[in-house]
């Protein structure tokens, strides 16, 4: 026996495994494990420490296996932590996850679904389990809320299975007072007419979008002097408004920068409308004549009549 120092390889073999199938532990003077008097290198035995050694002491290796590391993908069914697997062991699956609207179908080996993973299987790497489910078919409904229209309705209710794709219909006959149809409202975004929108696996409730139409201020001036205004959604028309009248004119038209205004035109900012005069033909003659008194005209007769008679008498003594 050496009194002083025992050197101990530290890179043993176990007969019938290799390197990747264990772990070097140490040794250790009980066949079980316990107190291991050797760790990593060489190992000096003081016999002052260990107490009374015999002539001849023996050591035994212990190894422990590897550890490897199962993850599980359940594709939003229940979440599955890891587990770890001694090395060349079975695995012990887990319960079956759950996942709404879906039955559980089996542990895959990989994403395809190709292998159906056997838990009879001894575990010798780091895998990943992929779980497979059977998806009922669910129709789910998506309506449309008209928000606060006032005419029209809003299109019908329709219904889809998770993942159909369809295009956003338009508003139809949906219209709104003092308003212009912008597009469906869901979640954070706003979807116009025709694009193309992925049903989800729930319910969708579209609320319609709108934007206040501008309004223009047409006014009406006569002689420098506003006499009425009148408010028209940008992109309409102006009702024509009544003649004015004006006192030895007659009304001839309205015009917009010196030029007569087409009241079929669209209007597009506040404008202001000018009327435009003809000047009657003078009547003063007629009126001079018209304001001689009756009895005048009655003395004119007279007196033309005295004078028929006083010639035919003079006309008759010559005779």
């Amino acid at each position: 026996m050496y009194k002083n120092i025992i050197l101990i390889d530290k890179t043993p073999a176990k007969l019938g495994w290799s390197d990747d199938d264990l772990s070097f532990i140490g040794w250790c003077s009980n066949p079980l494990g316990g107190t291991y008097i050797y760790h990593s290198g060489t190992y000096t035995i003081d016999p002052d420490n260990l107490g009374n050694i015999p002539e001849s002491l023996d050591l035994y290796a212990i190894w422990e296996p590897y550890f490897v590391t199962v993850s599980f993908e359940t594709f939003g069914g229940t979440s599955i932590a890891p587990r770890e697997v001694r090395y060349h062991e079975v695995l012990t699956l887990p319960g079956d996850p759950e996942r709404y609207n879906s039955t559980f179908i089996g542990w895959y080996a990989d994403k395809e679904y190709g292998v159906l993973y056997s838990a009879n299987d001894p575990v010798i790497e780091n895998f990943t389990l992929y779980a497979k489910w059977y998806t009922y078919s669910v129709d789910y409904q998506v309506q449309y809320d008209g928000n606060y229209n006032t005419g029209g309705k809003v299109p019908i209710t329709s219904y889809f299975e998770s993942g159909d794709r369809f295009k956003v219909p338009g508003p139809g006959n949906l219209t709104k007072d003092g308003y212009t149809f912008a597009g469906w409202h869901y979640g954070d975004i706003t979807y116009s007419e025709g694009a193309m929108f992925k049903m989800p696996s729930k319910s969708v409730h579209f609320v319609a979008v709108w934007e206040k139409i501008p309004e223009c201020v047409v006014s009406f001036l006569v002689d420098g002097v506003q006499i009425s205004s009148v408010n028209v959604e940008s992109g309409q028309v102006v009702e024509v408004p009544d003649e004015p009248t004006k006192d030895g004119y007659k009304f001839s038209h309205w015009s917009l920068n010196d030029e007569e205004y087409d009241f079929t035109s669209a209007i597009t900012g506040d404008v202001t409308l000018v009327a435009e005069w003809e000047k009657l033909a003078d009547s003063t003659d007629d009126t001079q004549r018209s304001s001689q008194p009756n009895w005048f005209y009655t003395a004119i007769a007279i007196i033309c009549s005295i004078v028929a008679i006083l010639v035919y008498l003079l006309y008759k003594n010559k005779i």
